[in-house]
Formats: structure tokens, C-alpha cells, sequence
């Protein structure tokens, strides 16, 4: 089950009330429906949200972290709306994004219901790839924006950092161990290891990772993309150094197991905006995804940080 906009919006109507009853009427809904609402919500995020008391309700602890998050999700909305606007009257029709293939497993579907809803005459246009890959096409104007990695600098781009991620190391049950939460970046050199081609940034960030503390990976097969990495885990009961998002699926299964590193192998998201996009169009694109990190990372499934 997911979490709904309206679900969201309802519990703030609430905390902000202090009652179901003024907040159903605030909100010109029954207090039924919005109390079943509020249980939803609360089932799954998975804790108390909101106790009633005597003269109304208040926030769990829980409650007020999850209050302050939304609260700011829902500016990033309005912001969204207001840009959409502007981005109405400049006659914009379409916009190319490109993904890496975690953000967009992670955000496509979310960003695409987003648009729907606050601007539905816009069409989107998804390209994934590999960060450099990405990068590149951004900077020839040959995407609107993009999702990166860690990316360099130039006067064709203009760059958000939105969020920091990990790097895991992931593998089948019967080559890493459930019970083993986390791993010294030390013993890698211990375990073969599916990674991505040499000069690829997030392969080359590991190599680096590698020679600063004296690490040699050396029982390396070189495979991209995830399908093919996916199946060589499996077939060749091999490891691989990747986001948890990629294999997210997998690990919630039981199908993989992922190990923390210590020290951590963190890279910063960032969002990459051709120069040539209008500032409204960028400021509408921004506002919405940065929403959508806000709730990724309230729910706290995908390992992701505020940056």
C-alpha cells in the first residue's frame, strides 16, 4: 500500500486542527472517511501518528518528525504548481529526463503521476543510463536534465545536489551471510566481485576507494547493465558494489542479501539542467522531484540522506 497525497494532506489538516472533527470540516469530508484515512497512513508508514486525547489529538513523536517532512513535501508542491503556471505560458510541451537505472526504478513511476496531476499537457520524456552517459547528453543539449552521480562542473549545465547515497555490497544468501550486517572495505579484496566497465564513474569512485586503502579487487568480472550484473550474481554466486535501490527488489525478497561498508562509499544525487531550459521549467521540475526525495527519504527504504 502506498502512501496518497490526500492521505498526507488529511493528517496535516489534522496536526494543524488539533481535532478529527474541525479537520474533516476544514477538509469538506465525513470524519469516517478521514479517520480510515489516518489509520492507512499510519499502516504504512508502520507506527502512531496522531493519539486522541479528551479535547482532540496530538502528534506522537513520530508524528512530528513525519509532520515536518510532509510539511515541507507540500511547499515543494506548491512551488511545483506555481512554476507550472509560468511553464503553462511558455508554451513548453515536452521535457527529456534522464535516469540512472536506481533513481529511476525509484522515481519514474512517482514522477510520472506527479505530472499528471499538476501538469498534464506536459509530456515526459525518460532516457536511462549510466551517469557519464547521462551527463554528456545534458551537456550537448540533448536531454532537458538528468540524474547524476557526483558530476563535474560545466557552463552547459546548471547543477542541484538533491541527496546522498551508499554503496552496498550485495549478494546471494549462500555467498554473503544474513546474520553479517556489515563488511570492512578491507576484506573486499577477499570476495569476487561483479562490477561495472573501468571506466565508468561509479567504478571508477570504487577503484579509487580501492587504491586509497590498499584494497586489490581482484576477482572482477566487468558487466553492465542490471539484467545481465542480476543474472551473473545468481548463476556465479558472485558480489557486486551497488546502490540498494538497484536490487531492491531482490534483497526485499530474500533473493539477495546487502552488507553496509565501512567506511562508508557515499556519492551525492544531484539534478543536471541544460542551460537552455527555461528557469521556470526548471524551477516546476525541481520543486516536484525534490517532493518526491523528501517522501523517499521520510520512508527511509532506499538507504537515501539528505545531502
Amino acid at each position: 500500500m502506498l502512501t496518497s497525497l490526500r492521505q498526507i494532506r488529511y493528517f496535516v489538516a489534522v496536526a494543524n486542527a488539533g481535532s478529527f472533527s474541525a479537520a474533516a470540516r476544514l477538509s469538506h469530508v465525513s470524519q469516517p472517511s478521514l479517520c480510515v484515512q489516518i489509520k492507512q497512513l499510519e499502516q504504512t508508514i508502520g507506527t502512531k501518528l496522531l493519539l486522541r486525547r479528551s479535547r482532540g489529538v496530538e502528534l506522537t513523536e513520530a508524528g512530528a518528525v513525519f509532520l515536518q517532512h510532509v510539511t515541507a513535501a507540500l511547499e515543494d508542491l506548491k512551488r511545483a504548481e506555481r512554476a507550472v503556471a509560468t511553464l503553462n505560458q511558455s508554451r513548453l510541451t515536452q521535457i527529456s529526463i534522464g535516469l540512472t537505472p536506481t533513481s529511476g526504478r525509484a522515481l519514474i513511476a512517482d514522477l510520472l503521476q506527479r505530472f499528471k496531476e499538476t501538469a498534464p499537457g506536459l509530456k515526459l520524456i525518460f532516457h536511462e543510463g549510466l551517469s557519464d552517459e547521462l551527463w554528456q547528453l545534458a551537456v550537448d543539449g540533448n536531454l532537458d536534465a538528468a540524474l547524476c552521480y557526483d558530476p563535474a562542473e560545466s557552463e552547459a549545465i546548471r547543477i542541484t545536489p538533491l541527496y546522498r547515497e551508499d554503496l552496498l555490497l550485495v549478494g546471494p544468501p549462500d555467498v554473503l551471510n544474513p546474520a553479517i550486517e556489515m563488511v570492512n572495505f578491507a576484506s573486499l579484496g577477499r570476495i569476487p566481485l561483479v562490477l561495472g566497465y573501468t571506466h565508468h564513474r561509479t567504478r571508477r569512485f570504487i577503484d579509487s576507494a580501492a587504491r586509497a586503502a590498499g584494497v586489490n579487487l581482484e576477482s572482477v568480472i566487468e558487466v553492465e547493465p542490471r539484467t545481465l550484473k542480476r543474472e551473473v550474481l545468481i548463476r556465479h554466486r558472485r558480489c557486486s558494489i551497488v546502490p540498494y535501490g538497484l536490487f531492491w527488489d531482490e534483497i526485499k525478497s530474500g533473493e539477495f542479501v546487502a552488507q553496509r561498508i565501512t567506511p562508508r562509499l557515499s556519492r551525492t544525487v544531484a539534478l543536471l539542467v541544460n542551460a537552455n531550459l527555461s528557469r521556470s521549467a526548471e524551477r516546476f521540475l525541481l520543486a516536484t522531484i525534490r517532493s518526491l526525495v523528501r517522501l523517499r527519504i521520510e520512508k527511509d527504504e532506499l538507504g537515501w540522506r539528505p545531502n
